[in-house]
């Protein structure tokens, strides 16, 4: 059974990657393109979202109340990894070079941000 049906929006994360308008993709490894994005926006989603969710979450099996320490926290990996570990209730603390991503990484849910040495 299909969990998506024709005309859905969805975006995919293709093996070996891939530009495509159309493509064939498992239907665990696509997502729904979220309301008000576009398919260029929602394209990078698959990518940051299950690379996080099979490193940190399946495979680190990060649980609710233990703490996250994120290197580089706002290039797409570490803006993702800090928002799914704040959704599963961990504690995240996050390093960012200079005080502007510093202060974007607790913007965006760090518990603890410093800046990289």
């Amino acid at each position: 059974m299909s969990r998506w049906k024709v005309g859905d929006r969805v975006a995919a994360l293709l093996g070996g990657g891939g530009y495509a308008e159309y493509a064939i993709a498992d239907q665990g490894l696509t997502l729904p393109v979220p309301r008000g994005l576009d398919f260029l926006q929602a394209c990078s989603l698959p990518e940051a979202a299950l690379t996080v969710y099979a490193n940190v979450i399946e495979h680190g099996m990060l649980k609710r109340n233990e703490t996250f320490m994120i290197h580089g926290a706002t290039s797409g990996i570490g803006v993702m990894a800090i928002q799914m570990a704040k959704a599963i209730g961990a504690r995240v603390i996050a390093t960012g070079r200079g005080p502007r991503k510093v202060i974007q990484a607790l913007s965006l849910g760090a518990d603890i941000a410093g800046r990289d040495c």
